[in-house]
């Protein structure tokens, strides 16, 4: 099976290489591209085609060799870095005229570019990027979670970070950056890291971050991404003054991470390393995104809503028309959960009769029947169903095994809800 994608590879690589060889011979012909002082004076890929003097119709050609070469190896090449590359790097080298330059032809041309097409292809690369984080104060030793190391940083390394750059005094004060060893050239692992940095604070806000009033005071996330002034300026009867919203600095071992058990945390990070999950883990992690979207700066009904959102991606999924309409989706949602987060009678019926409450309130939010929800609601429903994300998160066999999907979810609700059992209940 590998020798065989080799060579699918080799064949792909092969047909490339032609068509840059095509492109060079394209620049070849006209003049002034083959001038050294031509190219220095293109300071973009995009302005290498489309002046006066360059190649429009070159552009569609490079476009599909850059798209080639990167679906080759995605995890380590960027769109952006590998056309910068091709142009500056490889077109340029092989059309400016210098005196005594020999250029390649021919067949002679196809194979040496389809040899550095190859080295290309190949290539592994790491860096190692530091995030700056708003808002957050870390005791002690570094943190992980996940891929990502939460560092504290000195005073004097944040001066000396930024210097006498240009926007330097633009950037708030931070007391702690986030790192990743990232896979890719410089743009591909810009990406991965900003992803694993935002996945990582999402889950601490999911799993961490209060949900009612004092989360407006929680502005913790990526420099540039968190609005780190607390000043609104307002002007009242003519006299300039300011709205003042107080700004949290939570330490993050003490007041964050101390929020869930290690063995919790592990839990997580298995979750989150895992590259094949069921779909019911899928859902999981979709809950936990929109919990942790309705920890920030929003309206109260936005945040109200994204809370009925993250338990409909936990628990939702409709079962067999017949059923739902018998039931309605809310008691559908009410029921599972209840089973799901519920450790005995008495806390499945409050588990119950809590989601019938408040995600009963989502049609009438909705549709402007009632128009405001109290922070006492958000922070209620949302340690509600931030308890049910804990649950399905401590059920790692069930959610890959037994209850994999929505169907066996339906199922495995239907035979908790029928099944005859000898003990006495305390009604509620």
């Amino acid at each position: 099976m590998l020798s065989k994608s080799i060579d699918l590879n080799a064949k792909e690589i092969k047909r490339l290489a032609t068509k840059l060889a095509d492109l060079v011979g394209m620049f070849r012909s006209g003049k002034p591209v083959t001038d050294f002082n031509w190219w220095m004076s293109h300071q973009s890929t995009v302005s290498i085609f489309n002046q006066k003097d360059g190649l429009p119709e070159g552009q569609p050609i490079l476009d599909e060799v850059v798209r080639g070469i990167v679906q080759l190896n995605p995890n380590m090449l960027s769109e952006s870095e590998t056309r910068t590359l091709l142009v500056f790097d490889f077109l340029q080298a092989h059309t400016i005229d210098l005196p005594g330059s020999q250029h390649l032809e021919g067949q002679a041309l196809i194979d040496k570019t389809r040899d550095q097409l190859s080295e290309l292809v190949k290539i592994e690369s790491w860096q190692d990027i530091d995030i700056p984080i708003s808002n957050l104060q870390l005791e002690g030793d570094p943190a992980k979670l996940g891929s990502v190391t939460f560092l504290s940083i000195a005073e004097k390394e944040f001066e000396k970070w930024f210097g006498s750059a240009p926007l330097a005094e633009k950037i708030p004060k931070f007391e702690v950056v986030a790192r990743v060893h990232a896979p890719g050239d410089r743009d591909r692992a810009r990406e991965y890291a900003r992803a694993h940095v935002s996945q990582a604070i999402e889950i601490l806000r999911a799993f961490c971050f209060p949900f009612g009033d004092s989360s407006e005071s929680w502005q913790i996330g990526i420099v540039g991404e968190i609005i780190s002034n607390a000043l609104t300026p307002i002007r009242m009867n003519g006299q300039h003054s300011f709205l003042i919203c107080a700004q949290a600095q939570p330490e993050l071992k003490k007041q964050i991470l101390n929020q869930l058990e290690p063995r919790q945390w592990n839990l997580i990070e298995q979750l989150v390393q895992k590259t094949k999950r069921s779909t019911m883990e899928n859902k999981l992690m979709l809950g936990i995104h929109w919990l942790g979207e309705a920890t920030k700066p929003d309206t109260k009904v936005s945040r109200f809503i994204k809370i009925c959102t993250a338990l409909e991606a936990l628990v939702g999924g409709e079962p067999e028309a017949k059923d739902l309409k018998a039931r309605g989706i809310t008691a559908m949602l009410a029921e599972r959960a209840a089973f799901l987060a519920g450790k005995d009678y008495g806390s499945r019926i409050r588990i119950d009769k809590d989601i019938r409450k408040y995600y009963g309130k989502r049609s009438s939010v909705i549709h402007g029947e009632e128009a405001t929800v109290s922070p006492k609601d958000i922070d209620g429903f949302g340690l509600l169903v931030r308890n049910l994300a804990i649950a399905l998160l401590e059920m790692p066999s069930e959610l890959s095994g037994e209850l994999r999907d929505t169907q066996k979810l339906e199922a495995w609700t239907k035979k908790l809800k029928y099944t005859l059992h000898t003990d006495s209940h305390e009604e509620d």
